[in-house]
């Protein structure tokens, strides 16, 4: 996970999408458990972009625990 969280840091957005539509099934499992760890200001562009955008289905099921993460963690 250390290679994702400093991915999160130097990417532009668009690159992060991109990067999260490539990845595997099991591989998304393991972001959407560490999303807690992410700065609350990659929570909110990831779910405005998600909103604003056709993404890829993958990237839809990390939107939604994106989403549920922040709740929980409100």
């Amino acid at each position: 996970m250390v290679f994702i969280d400093f991915a999160l840091r130097v990417m532009t957005l668009r690159v992060v999408t991109l990067q999260v539509c490539s990845l595997s099934l099991s591989l998304i499992d393991v972001l959407l458990i560490d999303t807690y760890s992410w700065k609350r200001k990659y929570q909110y562009k990831i779910i405005k972009y998600r909103m604003n955008s056709h993404a890829h289905p993958l990237f839809r099921v990390l939107h939604d625990a994106v989403r549920l993460c922040r709740v929980l963690h409100d």
